[in-house]
């Protein structure tokens, strides 16, 4: 399916102390063969320099209390935050295995419509 087809993509990934895996998925998340408008990285007061490693990209960085996350909670406030028609949560682990990953995601998410 060609780029034009799909609507505003936003990716939204809750951290908390993501480490260096965070890095290879934001490497993953930038090196897709269709690159997302937005990405939202939620994180929950890490120590361990995730918010050091978010900022080398272009993303929107949002820092909450350790204690105003929760699971459904925190990714409710990222799609509130979203701007995309279609919202892709991922995991600060979430390392896809193929450069193509957002795009057949999408395409089988526009086969519904």
């Amino acid at each position: 399916m060609p780029v034009k087809d799909f609507k505003k993509v936003s990716i939204i990934i809750p951290t908390y102390n993501g480490g260096v895996l965070f890095k290879s998925v934001l490497d993953n998340v930038f090196n897709q063969d269709l690159r997302p408008d937005e990405v939202i990285v939620i994180d929950s007061s890490s120590t361990d320099g995730t918010e050091k490693i978010a900022k080398d990209y272009p993303v929107r960085f949002v820092k909450i209390k350790q204690t105003e996350f929760g699971h459904g909670k925190t990714r409710n406030y990222g799609a509130k935050l979203a701007k995309g028609e279609y919202v892709v949560f991922l995991t600060q682990d979430a390392v896809r295995v193929t450069s193509f990953g957002l795009r057949i995601l999408l395409s089988l998410l526009n086969q519904r419509r």
